[in-house]
């Protein structure tokens, strides 16, 4: 058992690494000035009452992926969003992204069922009150094969994965790259990451969950959230919802 489970690891990690090479929407960049987006997975409502409002401190707003099944839950990243939620953050600026309804790992599904699974999404958070659009979609787990998104490039914009670092000359729109700031180790790279963004400007986009004293294996502190927001704004960053980062990538590139 121990070997297969060995096994199953090595086999997603090497899948991870050549996935990016295939089925790929290639969009140019050329940045004069680094672009920063800040992301939210699933979410909890520590994702706004730490995240949402610090953003708005700044004048900036995020991008939350959201999943409308964990509505009102509670889980290990805490208690989840309110369909009022869904609205107030619209109506103040953020963006409201896709996800699976329930979670899901999309690559357990057959294809057809993956996209009823996000379809079922998308109508849900409809019928929650979002108004705009939902133009842009996260992978759950960052688990993609070819077919998917292939399947998932004709109903999105663009598809998020956790395949970390910035993107500087060109971005995958199948798949962007996206830098987590769960673990110290992340944490210590996309401080890197940003603090060389003003000598070499691309488009960074960060991700996390619950933002708490006392996170989740995914989650932040506050104190470390805060930090990046310090660091973002020490490198003179233009901060943009995805969807909005896409636009003016396409105008200024």
């Amino acid at each position: 058992m121990m070997i297969n489970d060995i096994n199953k690891r090595l086999a997603k990690r090497v899948s991870r690494q050549i996935r990016p090479m295939f089925n790929r929407r290639m969009l140019p960049i050329s940045l004069d000035k680094p672009l920063v987006s800040f992301t939210f997975d699933d979410f909890p409502l520590s994702a706004i009452t730490n995240g949402a409002r610090i953003l708005e401190n700044e004048g900036w707003r995020g991008t939350y992926y959201t999943s409308a099944g964990l509505a009102e839950t509670n889980n290990h990243h805490g208690k989840h969003f309110s369909a009022q939620d869904l609205r107030d953050l619209e109506a103040r600026g953020h963006e409201i992204a896709g996800h699976t309804h329930s979670h899901a790992d999309l690559t357990r599904l057959s294809v057809n069922q993956a996209m009823t699974e996000v379809q079922t999404n998308y109508d849900a958070l409809k019928n929650m009150g979002v108004k705009s659009e939902i133009e842009n979609f996260a992978y759950p787990y960052g688990e993609v094969n070819g077919r998917l998104k292939k399947a998932l490039s004709e109903k999105f914009t663009s598809m998020r994965g956790i395949q970390d670092g910035a993107h500087y000359d060109r971005a995958d729109l199948n798949e962007l790259k996206s830098q987590a700031i769960d673990t110290q180790p992340n944490f210590d790279k996309a401080m890197r990451i940003i603090n060389g963004l003003s000598k070499r400007p691309g488009w960074l986009i960060l991700f996390m969950h619950d933002i708490t004293e006392s996170p989740s294996e995914w989650g932040c502190t506050p104190g470390k959230f805060l930090k990046i927001v310090q660091a973002v704004k020490t490198c003179g960053a233009h901060v943009l919802p995805v969807s909005e980062a896409l636009t003016y990538i396409e105008k200024n590139s």
